[in-house]
């Protein structure tokens, strides 16, 4: 698809800035033309969106803000949450969102389904937050995605018979998505959440879960 269009200067500004915060650079080995990562990041951008907007038809019916909160924490009066990524909020930014929002038990046990078979090609809610929690964002090698800019991904494809588990499901950004599902790639998830990746040239690489941040602890100043 090829388009046209007239900018404001001021919005002309921002979509250049956009387009230069969504780009990615995946080291030597990235042989995309400038073009090509241009319109990659503009895809980035458009698949945000539409996995992360408030109106109806979202995927997973994404909040606008989501957070994690022990929920022993919640009769604390300096409470710190975290954000879906897992970078921390301060006791006052928690509890503005704590004034105004809808809370939804999510227990890391045996009673978050870790299977559904084929019974729905669509990841649910508590099984994709399972995997995110694992993933930490985007497995494909060398890739820094945040859980936000993610889907979850059928190792064996659900076409072909591929379960709805989490056994059989990673954390793919929106363009690795897509370049996965081209012919010749395979994925395997290794115990221990190892990802390796083979490429169509038969190149293989491994992807380790992404290091969640580390907590921050506010305490109340005397």
């Amino acid at each position: 698809m090829v388009g046209r269009f007239t900018l404001d200067p001021t919005i002309a500004t921002e979509f250049e800035r956009t387009i230069g915060t969504a780009m990615e650079w995946e080291g030597s080995g990235d042989t995309r033309s400038l073009s090509e990562r241009n319109a990659d990041a503009l895809h980035d951008i458009c698949a945000f969106f539409n996995a992360n907007h408030d109106k109806d038809g979202t995927p997973r019916h994404r909040p606008h803000v989501e957070i994690n909160l022990d929920a022993d924490l919640l009769g604390h009066d300096r409470c710190c949450g975290s954000t879906v990524d897992g970078d921390p909020l301060s006791a006052s930014a928690t509890e503005a969102y704590l004034c105004d929002s809808k809370i939804q038990r999510f227990i890391l046990s045996a009673e978050v389904p870790l299977s559904i078979g084929r019974e729905s090609r669509t990841v649910p809610l508590d099984m994709y937050r399972a995997v995110a929690k694992r993933d930490g964002g985007c497995r494909y090698p060398g890739c820094n995605r945040k859980i936000a800019w993610c889907e979850a991904h059928h190792i064996w494809f659900w076409r072909n018979g591929g379960p709805t588990e989490l056994a059989n499901l990673v954390l793919l950004c929106s363009r690795h998505h897509h370049q996965i599902h081209r012919r010749d790639w395979y994925l395997k998830l290794l115990p221990g959440g190892t990802v390796m990746v083979t490429t169509p040239g038969g190149f293989t690489y491994t992807s380790e879960p992404h290091p969640k941040p580390a907590r921050q602890v506010n305490r109340l100043q005397t």
